[in-house]
């Protein structure tokens, strides 16, 4: 069984002696941890539960090891880092075919709204002739019943059909 002291303790877990002292009062050591004299000596239960509470906050850099092992890495990231420009490059292609797709649909509806335009106003230019005729054939209508009825054959002839030069 090894005994430790708290400056040792404090140098392996990369903090103070204070802070060792203040991380065994917050636990239950009793018969783990013996004075002699003005130093602390910690058997290996009071060690492992100290540096379990303390490592967490005062976790040392890990050692990468020799060039090799960076090399590595190095790479590792190098073909991370392209495998995520292949993905995106992937992606911009997939949305540009997408976006063409959506321009062609949309230009495909503006045609048909422009045709259903120029049909509107054909149905709007009829309309309008046809109410032109409307109120002419109302305006005679009103004529022939102003008239007495000798006169209303002449009138209504003149006024409903049309004259031999003239096409429906």
């Amino acid at each position: 069984m090894t005994e430790v002291t708290k400056r040792q303790l404090a140098e392996q877990i990369g903090c103070t002696k204070q802070t060792v002292t203040k991380a065994m009062q917050g636990l239950d050591l009793d018969g783990h941890v013996v004075r002699r004299g003005q130093t602390d000596y910690f058997d290996e239960y009071a060690a492992s539960a100290i540096a379990d509470v303390l490592a967490p906050r005062f976790a040392k850099p890990t050692d990468l090891g020799s060039k090799d092992v960076l090399l590595e890495l190095l790479d590792h990231y190098k073909v991370a880092l392209a495998d995520s420009e292949a993905m995106r490059r992937a992606d911009a292609e997939r949305h540009a075919e997408e976006l063409e797709r959506y321009r062609s649909m949309l230009s495909g509806l503006e045609g048909e709204l422009d045709d259903r335009a120029a049909m509107l106003a054909d149905e709007r230019a009829l309309n309008s002739e046809l109410g032109a005729k409307l109120a002419s054939a109302r305006e005679a209508l009103a004529e022939i019943k102003a008239a007495p009825f000798w006169k209303r054959h002449a009138i209504a002839v003149r006024a409903l059909l049309p004259s031999p030069g003239e096409s429906n």
